[in-house]
Formats: C-alpha cells, structure tokens, sequence
C-alpha cells in the first residue's frame, strides 16, 4: 500500500516537490503513513488530514509550507485506498 500511498501523494504533491522525475519523493511519508495506518483510531478523514499535515510538517521540520487543503484532498484519496481495499479484499 506504501507504493499506492506515494503515488497519491506524488499526484497531488502538497509540499510542492513534484518536479515531474522524483516520482519516490514521496516515500518517507509514505511509509510513515501507512505503518501509522495500521494501527488506525482515526475518527474520520479530518482527523486523518490532520495527521498527514503533521507528518509533513515534522519530515520537512516546518521549513517548506504545505497547504492544509492539499492534506485533506492526499486523505480523502487515500481514505478511499484503504477502505475499497478493506471491502473488496484487494
């Protein structure tokens, strides 16, 4: 799911690192994601943007700006991930 969590955040690239060839820039956040998803206890997607904005601001030491909208559209997308995956068995 790593990979998956990656490209997502790759697409949508809320700290605007996406420069077209960096395609693993993404990774690390990735990774911490998705081992945090594992243990779940998120009460909706608001609080799962919330978190995603907190590994970005913690990986990049809140030296690059992120926007807080393009944390919540990388959860909603990756929400979605989790939970088709969940139900189809994929």
């Amino acid at each position: 799911m790593e990979k998956e969590i990656s490209a997502i955040l790759f697409k949508i690239d809320p700290v605007g690192i996406n420069y077209e060839h960096n395609t693993d820039e993404y990774d690390y956040e990735a990774k911490l994601i998705n081992d945090r998803l594992k243990f779940g206890g998120f009460e909706g997607v608001n609080d799962f943007s919330l978190f995603i904005c907190g590994v970005f601001y913690r990986s990049f030491n809140g030296h690059l700006e992120f926007k807080p909208e393009h944390c919540l559209t990388a959860a909603y997308e990756i929400w979605n991930l989790i939970h088709k995956e969940c139900y189809h068995g994929v």
